[in-house]
């Protein structure tokens, strides 16, 4: 935070933290830590019953990418949850999710179409 601004909400921290490290793991194609986080954040905040939309987020990708043919169930789960999918820590890591795991291909990217259409060459 900066001077002056209002300090942020200490649960919306924690739970953007645990999301941003779930997702990095999963990227990172690390199920085995990402569960371990899970079990000691579970043991933490769950019976606090305080977990916001980021760690619900957090706790249904792991879920999802535990399961082999899920693809349709991520990609509802980025569009149910589109203040992660879009936000721009994450999007490159849920792209990287979205092809390893589910073989969903990113959307194409304007300026690579531009250069294809072009000869690939600038």
């Amino acid at each position: 935070p900066t001077p002056g601004s209002p300090n942020p909400n200490p649960s919306s921290t924690r739970d953007g933290l645990f999301c941003l490290a779930t997702i990095n793991f999963v990227a990172l194609e690390n199920l085995r830590d990402a569960t371990s986080l899970l079990t000691s954040y579970s043991a933490a905040v769950l019976p606090l019953n305080d977990a916001g939309r980021l760690a619900t987020f957090a706790v249904w990708l792991l879920s999802i990418a535990q399961r082999s043919a899920a693809g349709q169930m991520y990609q509802w789960l980025c569009s149910q949850f589109t203040e992660v999918a879009r936000h721009p820590d994450f999007a490159p890591l849920l792209t990287r999710i979205g092809k390893v795991y589910f073989g969903i291909k990113p959307p194409p990217n304007m300026l690579n179409m531009l250069e294809s259409m072009m000869g690939g060459g600038m």
